[in-house]
């Protein structure tokens, strides 16, 4: 927490480029949530890279998790704390599960190699904050370069998010016959698992619709 704390100050220092049409405090807010989601993203390839056995539990794995639950909790003191409007209810649901739930099942279910696998999003986050920070700068969203972010953003949450989230799911009934997984951390991993895709796929379907299918976009 303390890290994004520093990251968030050095931000502000350097204030906000002269054609930011938002506040210091939004764009301090997204541009720490983009650092966040490119580091956590390369750690956890390195992650996935490096483990011997499919979701594995490694300290890398875990360190990558409390890397991300300090942010998640930096975040939700910052969104409590602003005078900006900067989260929404399924925002703090979605950073309070990682907090309490997701840090149990790390702490006490031998999950962390899951949660590499789940930390491939940040990756796809990477495109998705990068989509409303290249808009707070006046970049179009009929130019190339928005039209290349979107696309990135739309490919890699079917390869970094979707896919790798979906697949870990049938990977906890395997581990529940092969290693004798406790019935309670599973059920804690499933309900967790279940909102991170739910989550994902709503912010997808949204960005999608607004894209493409609508002829007018406020």
């Amino acid at each position: 927490m303390a890290l994004f704390y520093v990251i968030s100050k050095v931000v502000q220092t350097y204030g906000t480029p002269r054609n930011c049409k938002v506040s210091q405090e939004v764009w301090m807010s997204y541009i720490t949530s983009w650092l966040h989601a490119l580091l956590a993203g390369i750690f956890a390839v390195g992650c996935c890279l490096s483990e011997e056995r499919l979701a594995g539990n490694t300290i890398q794995a875990y360190c990558l998790h409390c890397f991300s639950a300090g942010y998640f909790l930096y975040d939700t003191v910052n969104m409590l704390t602003s005078k900006e409007n900067l989260g929404m209810a399924d925002m703090y649901v979605h950073h309070l599960s990682i907090i309490t739930v997701g840090s149990y099942c790390h702490l006490n279910c031998e999950c962390s190699g899951y949660g590499a696998y789940n930390y491939l999003c940040e990756l796809n986050n990477v495109f998705l904050h990068g989509r409303k920070i290249i808009r707070f700068v006046g970049v179009e969203k009929s130019s190339s370069t928005y039209k290349t972010v979107t696309s990135l953003y739309i490919g890699t949450f079917l390869l970094l998010r979707f896919i790798p989230q979906v697949s870990m799911v049938p990977k906890f009934f395997a581990d529940i016959i092969q290693d004798g997984n406790p019935l309670e951390c599973t059920v804690l991993c499933l309900i967790c698992q279940g909102y991170l895709i739910y989550i994902g796929v709503s912010i997808f379907q949204t960005i999608v619709k607004n894209e493409y299918f609508k002829t007018k976009q406020l």
